[in-house]
């Protein structure tokens, strides 16, 4: 069933809210946006969740209802990048191309505008990929890595400057295993112990030739049944095993604009289909 309903929400909602905008009250008011782009998408419980160009998509799973989440409804911003949802907490995470982070929980919503007020952070502020670990999630972006508490609702701190020497370096994704972070970036892989300071630069390595890993950027990255798998543009699907890269060759395909890690199967997007490993 989420199978389907995950096609659903990439080719088939845009053509539903056509159809519900036909039937405008003549003499009211509607907002008209794009929605046909899907970005992102999340599980809840009872709800799917998928960011599109303008808005949202709310699809709930108990009446295949859906509708449109937008400023109307009192989120901050307009244009959403990344959603993401804490079963722990019961959570919604929601960030934008500023910065902004919106939280929905028991139909209420709390705003962090931390990252997007702060005047000292260089880089592009959009979030590209949420982790959710515990109580913790953590963000990647186009100056690094922020790390959110969903207990306390504010930021915990942030892994910045992770480039050459402590340059600028932005992140397109991050997962953890039992002992180590990994993110992805133009650079490639890089990863670092986790009992160590992950706001110095010092302590991140990149996976290097040895790794039998190409020296290319990485798109995306996740932990899938304790085995991490990254996507690599023109290359394919690796997946990290005993500190050495090995190829999945069931996967041929070499453009990918997703790699997510959804109820126990990766949903892998390329191109015009969506491959489930």
């Amino acid at each position: 069933m989420k199978k389907y309903i995950l096609f659903f929400l990439f080719f088939s909602l845009s053509l539903v809210l056509f159809a519900q905008e036909a039937n405008i009250p003549l003499g009211t008011w509607r907002t008209h946006l794009p929605y046909r782009n899907v970005l992102s998408i999340a599980f809840a419980e009872d709800k799917i969740y998928a960011i599109a160009e303008s808005g949202i998509f709310v699809f709930d799973k108990s009446d295949n209802t859906t509708k449109i989440l937008g400023k109307s409804d009192g989120l901050s911003e307009a244009q959403a990048t990344q959603v993401s949802y804490a079963s722990q907490s019961k959570k919604l995470i929601i960030a934008y191309a500023n910065g902004n982070i919106d939280l929905l929980y028991n139909n209420s919503i709390k705003n962090i505008a931390t990252i997007k007020n702060t005047t000292s952070l260089t880089g592009d502020k959009r979030t590209n990929h949420i982790f959710i670990r515990n109580d913790l999630a953590y963000l990647s972006t186009g100056f690094g890595v922020v790390v959110l508490d969903l207990l306390k609702e504010e930021i915990k701190e942030t892994w910045k400057n992770l480039g050459t020497s402590g340059t600028n370096l932005s992140v397109s994704a991050c997962t953890a295993d039992n002992t180590s972070f990994y993110l992805a970036t133009p650079q490639g892989i890089l990863f670092a112990n986790q009992s160590l300071n992950l706001q110095d630069f010092n302590n991140w390595q990149k996976f290097g030739v040895i790794s039998n890993l190409p020296q290319v950027a990485a798109q995306q990255i996740v932990n899938f049944q304790n085995t991490i798998y990254a996507s690599l543009n023109g290359q394919g699907i690796y997946k990290l095993v005993s500190n050495n890269w090995i190829k999945v060759n069931s996967i041929t395909d070499t453009n990918f604009t997703s790699l997510q890690f959804i109820e126990n199967q990766i949903y892998i997007c390329s191109g015009n289909k969506i491959i489930i490993l």
